[in-house]
């Protein structure tokens, strides 16, 4: 998990490894010490995980089952399904395995409850117990609470290996499950008397089994005990992530993944006290848990503190008697809601932290010369998760007050006079929403509907305007701070949180001093930003009469049945018209089909119809047909330039996209506004996608890419191999080249100028962040984009280009002075504010760019006429980590660009060091070379697969710009 070690090491192990070879002689002392080829008899780890334990001899034992002694190497997830499987099977009266998810290579996730025999026999009642604990609305009184915590046990979640490629904390979770379920000692008994414990052992078996498979490939039969050796790291995608190439320890509150609905859905079922998080850290390091250190979330529960400290003096004993080594607070913040600790604790659980020093499944030499074995690594995490059994087990009533305590507390509201009431208007864009709201509600956060319009205010919105009062409609989404899950409302739809002073002036101490920081992650997440909804927080609850929203699944697949519309064989419009407008009237034989951008189900469409081979055309302006209004970006289908097969195109691009789909009667507009058979209709060509994959490009960033085309939008891309292997770009009309970790030029380089002659004859390359960063080097001759520290010469060149593109959008004309021929400097209204001076010192900048974001939600100004931003608002929420500060002016089409400084920020921690440098710059560009045409994302635009107000400008560039931006020859 940590960064700095075996992350880091990882994932830019290969891009340095080049310039590491040219040092090894300098660096000779650095070097761990090498064990011998062979491991001596005395480094074997063969100590028990239990000593002393007997077990029940029906139950077939781990070896029985493995062929192998647990810890003896990393088992499979099929390896671990049986053993599972076999142990419920025998002992069904105190263990119980229930799958609660699929992966998107269909292993199948399990939780496991293992109780005492007379815990069993009353699992509904004991959840029952705790629901109504956890919700105290459901509570008699008092005395029933205090009945439930004399007479409940607690309930722990203990979860394993989330990154595939932390091995051990599943087999310490096979371990543990056989110990309790098998051991006939007292101690055993007791502990499931006053405890439900459910393992989640094994929480990315995709990632894992590739990993596993990775390793077993080059082992050979001497063992090799350097860390470095793919034999420990694998190679790319490496194991960290799923099918899909996604962190998911960062995806808990984003829930793109099967994996994470699942087990978010089976959480908030159980409602545990306890939640463990198992995972693995750099090689060379030792073991860490908790209490974390700043910065904290401001919405966990203050009690956490206290519980983590009794917890971890407890973890600690129970090393000191093995002897091994340990720490905490050092590098392990609290900031961040997406992670399962994080996440737990805002359900109200005591979240915890194990991280393991890796060895990739075999033994490894240290820093310090020492030999880790595997197993003792697996030894390591059994011991953390029974001593935090036994710790909760321990404190099990005053655990349970508190969770109660938290709830109540979470009911009555806050003391600090923050928003109470977060509000939703309906959206056009029923898609997006949807997913919104279905993300929340597999959180167990709880949603009403209005059923009648209202005003509300005092408001706040998302993009930092405030309001008096503003008229909401009936069927506005309401949810309140003061629920039992208030923490992680709070923590999800807050729309800019705070950190402290003290970690604040420590963490510029940090930047200024080390050049490093102490943030672990992002500091900026809020959801209703990443969507691109409007939405408000009022301080004044909405007195109007609700009903609760009852979506969500829990699992949801990526389209609902409920959703798909059908093509209106009358004209009939399925969805209410906007305000003012009137629905399409029927007709028999309709000149064209019309599909609004408004709504995301436009992609899906979209790329339907093309790969099947329909004749498609997008509206770069809003018309109108019978009166209902159509958005830029709208897709016109003329029945005419299709054949007879073009209505079951339609109905099947209707059931597979959930699109509403409008007939038009007649090409020609009611109003001014284009007719139908005009040139303001742009031609779409099929898009032939080659998406470059393997090392060195960033998995998550490649990852995120494949899946949302695959599983979102429904396309189909080929993945294209980077270095490894040449590509035939005659096969393609779109090549996305995403961010690497580091190496872009070498993976670039070797085939600029094929690449370049592509593009020139009318290919569309698209390329973000550093990969990007790449073509804007004068002397490639590529962009006419610049970094900023190449022209640090000619900043206000570039501040005078953004002020006047700005203004260009509401031009203001004063009719006089242009007939009396008044010739002014700059248009009327625009007051441009250079730098305060040319910054020709490029030490100074890169001083400034320490303080570069992590991670930020900041304003983007969007050119909504341009066509790689149809469907888009005018200003849009964008996420921006990193130094890298993309600078352009005519002749380059700036599709997005970053507001200016001063208005820059909406949420997370952006230094007015960073503001400076970022303002105005862009976010992604468009140029035309040749017949084709370059596209640079100066950022990840669909971020951690989530980021849906963003990805649509990745979803239009590919879409639409092999016909809107690049030209083809004609058929």
């Amino acid at each position: 998990m940590v960064r700095d070690a075996r992350e880091w090491s990882l994932v830019h192990r290969g891009a340095a490894l080049g310039a590491a070879l040219l040092f090894v002689g300098a660096a000779a002392s650095q070097v761990p010490p090498q064990a011998p080829a062979w491991l001596p008899a005395e480094y074997r780890y063969d100590r028990a995980y239990f000593e002393g334990a007997t077990y029940d001899p029906a139950l077939p034992a781990p070896r029985e089952l493995l062929g192998f002694e647990i810890g003896e190497r990393p088992a499979t997830h099929a390896e671990m399904e049986r053993c599972l499987k076999a142990w419920a099977g025998a002992a069904p009266k105190r263990m119980t395995l229930t799958p609660y998810a699929q992966t998107d290579e269909r292993r199948t996730l399990y939780y496991a409850v293992i109780t005492s025999e007379k815990n069993h026999a009353r699992l509904d009642a004991i959840r029952a117990a705790i629901g109504k604990l956890a919700d105290p609305r459901r509570l008699k009184d008092d005395a029933e609470a205090q009945q439930i915590i004399r007479q409940t046990p607690a309930i722990a979640w203990m979860a394993y290996s989330i990154h595939g490629d932390e091995l051990s904390g599943a087999d310490a979770a096979l371990a543990v499950a056989y110990h309790l379920v098998a051991s006939r000692d007292a101690e055993v008994g007791t502990l499931l008397d006053e405890l439900v414990v459910m393992l989640d052992p094994m929480m990315n078996p995709d990632g894992r089994d590739r990993f596993i498979r990775q390793t077993d490939e080059v082992k050979g039969y001497t063992p090799n005990l350097d860390v470095e050796s793919q034999q420990h790291g694998g190679r790319w995608p490496w194991g960290r992530t799923n099918h899909y190439h996604a962190d998911l320890n960062r995806d808990w509150i984003l829930g793109v993944h099967p994996e994470t609905r699942g087990r978010r859905a089976a959480i908030v079922q159980w409602n545990p006290q306890l939640l463990v998080d198992g995972h693995e850290m750099g090689a060379h390091d030792t073991y860490l848990f908790y209490p974390p250190r700043e910065p904290f979330n401001p919405n966990i529960a203050p009690l956490l503190h206290k519980w983590w400290k009794t917890f971890a003096d407890e973890q600690g004993r129970a090393f000191d008697r093995f002897g091994w080594s340990y720490y905490t607070r050092e590098w392990a913040d609290f900031w961040y809601p997406g992670y399962s600790d994080g996440w737990g604790a805002l359900q109200g659980a005591v979240a915890i932290l194990y991280e393991q020093a890796g060895t990739g499944g075999s033994p490894i030499v240290q820093a310090s010369g020492s030999i880790l074995t595997y197993r003792e690594s697996v030894h390591h995490h059994v011991v953390s998760t029974m001593a935090n059994l036994q710790t909760l087990r321990a404190n099990r009533g005053a655990i349970l007050s508190d969770f109660l305590e938290s709830k109540r507390d979470a009911l009555a509201g806050d003391e600090d006079d923050r928003p109470q009431t977060f509000l939703l208007p309906p959206s056009d864009n029923a898609t997006r929403m949807r997913a919104f709201l279905d993300n929340l509600h597999n959180q167990g956060i709880e949603i009403d509907i209005t059923q009648q319009a209202s005003a509300a205010g005092p408001l706040r919105d998302a993009l930092g305007n405030a309001y008096e009062s503003r008229d909401l409609p009936a069927g506005t989404y309401v949810i309140q701070r003061r629920q039992p899950r208030g923490a992680l409302v709070g923590a999800l739809l807050d729309f800019d949180p705070r950190m402290s002073t003290e970690f604040l002036n420590s963490e510029r101490k940090e930047l200024e001093t080390k050049r490093q920081t102490r943030i672990y992650d992002i500091t900026g997440w809020c959801l209703p930003m990443a969507y691109g909804l409007e939405a408000y927080w009022s301080r004044a609850a909405v007195e109007v009469p609700c009903r609760p929203y009852d979506g969500g699944t829990g699992i949801l697949p990526v389209l609902q049945p409920d959703r798909t519309r059908s093509v209106p064989a009358t004209g009939e419009t399925p969805l209410p018209p906007r305000t003012g407008e009137t629905p399409v009237p029927p007709t028999e034989n309709p000149y064209a089909w019309v599909i609004d951008a408004g709504d995301d189900a436009w992609q899906r469409a979209t790329a339907f119809l093309l790969q099947a081979g329909a004749t498609c055309r997008v509206a770069e302006k809003e018309f109108r047909v019978a009166g209902r209004t159509f958005r830029p970006g709208s897709l016109l289908i003329r029945r005419h330039e299709n054949g007879p097969e073009l209505a079951q195109r339609l109905q099947q691009a209707a059931e597979a996209s959930g699109a509403t789909i409008y007939a038009a009667a007649t090409a020609r507009s009611p109003d001014d506004a284009p007719d139908l058979g005009g040139q303001h209709f742009l031609l779409l060509r099929r898009p032939r996608v080659a998406l470059l994959s393997d090392f060195p490009t960033s998995a998550y960033v490649q990852g995120a890419i494949w899946r949302l085309f695959d599983v979102e939008v429904g396309l189909s891309l080929s993945l294209a191999g980077a270095v490894e292997r040449g590509i035939d770009l005659r096969r393609y009309n779109v090549l996305i080249v995403p961010s690497t970790w580091g190496a872009a030029e070498r993976m670039l380089e070797p085939s600029s100028g094929e690449v370049k002659t592509w593009v020139e004859s009318g290919g569309t390359l698209i390329a973000i962040g550093d990969s990007a960063a790449y073509f804007t080097k004068p002397d490639r001759k590529w962009s006419e984009v610049r970094l900023r520290p190449d022209v640090l010469d000619k900043l206000s060149e570039y501040a005078t280009a953004a002020a006047l593109e700005r203004a260009a959008r509401t031009p203001k004309v004063e009719s006089g002075k242009v007939w009396d021929e008044t010739v002014e400097a700059v248009p009327a209204g625009v007051k441009i504010e250079p730098p305060p001076g040319e910054l020709k010192d490029k030490a100074l900048d890169e001083w400034r760019s320490i303080f570069s974001p992590v991670g930020v939600i900041v304003r983007g100004e969007v050119n909504v006429e341009h066509w790689l931003a149809f469907g888009c608002p005018p200003e849009l929420p964008l996420h921006a980590a990193g130094a890298e500060v993309f600078l352009s002016k005519h002749p380059v089409q700036t599709a997005v660009r970053f507001a200016a400084a001063k208005r820059l920020r909406l949420s997370g921690l952006l230094w007015p060091e960073a503001a400076e440098r970022l303002g105005d710059s862009a976010y992604v560009t468009v140029e035309r070379i040749g017949r084709g045409q370059l596209i640079l994302f100066a950022q990840d635009p669909d971020f951690r697969g989530a980021w849906h107000g963003t990805r649509r400008l990745l979803v239009n560039a590919v879409l639409l710009g092999p016909g809107c931006g690049a030209s083809a020859p004609m058929p």
